[in-house]
């Protein structure tokens, strides 16, 4: 996945990128927080995106939690990425009504980052699937009424299926997925 376009970081970045990658996916993510300062926004940007891409999705979180949350909510250079995994997070969490702002604003930054638009359309498939569930929960709505609303679920489940496809959604490599196995 091609991230947001941000401004590229000094140079001196990429080796250090490099250390922080292998030390992860050597298994080492309390190394690879060693190489870094938390206050410089790309030290720490390398740090989590490399985190949650290596599979360290709790630890990532951890780490993002930490930023001031507008950081987040409403993204900016260097913190574009940042939003991304965040609001990958959240669409992980069921937590759609969260994500899909900060996809919006990314995708408003990054027109051509289409993951992000893919995202939004995600959170709103998934977001209009669990109305009409909660519409057939609380109103009891008559046959052909419920018939009419397991059509429209079934219609978003298939768009929701095509969006997936995109594969627009972070993907961890490792089988570290959703383990937290230092505080680095």
């Amino acid at each position: 996945m091609q991230g947001p376009s941000e401004p590229k970081p000094p140079p001196s970045l990429s080796r250090l990128h490099e250390l922080i990658t292998e030390a992860i996916v050597a298994g080492q993510p309390e190394l690879a927080g060693q190489f870094i300062h938390d206050s410089d926004p790309y030290e720490f940007s390398l740090f989590v995106q490399a985190l949650y891409q290596s599979g360290y999705t709790l630890l990532a979180k951890e780490k993002l939690l930490k930023l001031t949350p507008s950081l987040l909510r409403e993204p900016h250079p260097p913190y574009l990425e940042l939003a991304f995994i965040w609001a990958d997070i959240c669409y992980e969490e069921k937590r759609f009504s969260e994500a899909a702002p900060i996809l919006e604003a990314i995708a408003e930054q990054n027109p051509d980052f289409a993951a992000a638009r893919f995202g939004t359309a995600a959170c709103h498939l998934r977001q209009a699937i669990t109305h009409l569930e909660r519409r057939v929960e609380l109103y009891h709505p008559s046959q052909a009424e419920e018939e009419k609303i397991a059509k429209y679920i079934e219609d978003c489940h298939h768009m929701l299926e095509l969006v997936q496809e995109s594969g627009w959604r972070t993907r961890c490599s490792g089988a570290r997925t959703q383990t937290n196995r230092s505080s680095a």
